[in-house]
């Protein structure tokens, strides 16, 4: 960010972002420094064999959770167990190293650096880097959104036929439940294009650039989806996300505020 403090946010929260930039770049720059088939080594199986943790995760969190614990705020990252009973109605950093880690296991896909400063259930900022792009954004509901090449903003486009929606099946959808399958499948079967791009926080990147208009996932967790909300209200969107809590997952919905789309 250059030219000072964004329109809409505390000086105090400017100085934040800073922060947040500055060691989202540190932990991008030691991970493009890193053996990468080190890094993509799998360390770990959760969830029924449907979750791996990665050599990366660990590194990245050491990296990032490190720099932040500096500011006295609170850091919930999905690596570290025990903050994810901080309480989500207060002010917290919420970090996910690695999102999209299986991608970046098998070159598959994106994955995303994702850093975000939340206050009283809501976002003030998020920032977020895209691995293998080597690009950056970052934006919030104070903060117009833009990346290192300039501004994005989301689409205008409302008419379902017309419409993207971003979606998936995270480690935790019952997938082995049909009625909650086909729910999900009559869900997003008015759109004219469903994507999943295997990370939540690059497919809420897709809405807030204006490349897609819905991002809709359950059992989604909230690290996953923070900084991405912040981006796509930054942006010009809107979002819901219920619950809201660390602990559990949560049904997301994100549009480009034109799009008249509800969680069933």
């Amino acid at each position: 960010m250059t030219g000072g403090t964004p329109s809409g946010i505390a000086h105090g929260d400017a100085d934040l972002l800073e922060v947040a930039r500055a060691c989202v770049a540190r932990a991008a720059a030691a991970l493009a420094a890193a053996d990468r088939g080190e890094m993509a080594r799998i360390t770990d199986r959760q969830l029924g064999e449907r979750e791996v943790k990665l050599a990366a995760d660990a590194a990245l969190d050491r990296v990032v959770a490190g720099a932040l614990s500096g500011t006295g705020i609170p850091v919930v990252s999905e690596e570290d167990a025990a903050s994810h009973a901080t309480d989500p109605a207060g002010t917290a950093w919420i970090v996910d190293p690695l999102d999209g880690s299986y991608n970046f296991s098998r070159g598959l896909g994106p994955s995303m650096i994702s850093v975000a400063l939340w206050r009283a259930g809501t976002p003030i900022f998020g920032v977020l880097h895209e691995v293998d792009a080597g690009r950056t954004w970052w934006g919030g509901p104070g903060i117009p959104s833009r990346g290192e090449q300039g501004p994005i903003a989301v689409s205008t486009e409302n008419a379902m036929p017309r419409c993207t929606v971003c979606t998936g099946f995270p480690s935790r959808f019952p997938v082995g439940d049909d009625g909650a399958v086909q729910a999900y499948v009559r869900s997003i079967a008015a759109f004219g294009k469903v994507r999943m791009l295997g990370s939540a926080a690059a497919s809420l990147l897709r809405v807030a650039r204006g490349s897609a208009e819905v991002y809709f996932e359950r059992h989604i967790m909230l690290w996953d989806v923070a900084a991405g909300l912040a981006i796509v209200a930054g942006a010009g969107g809107s979002w819901t996300a219920e619950p809201l809590a660390f602990d559990r997952g949560c049904t997301v919905v994100a549009t480009n505020g034109r799009v008249e789309f509800g969680a069933p």
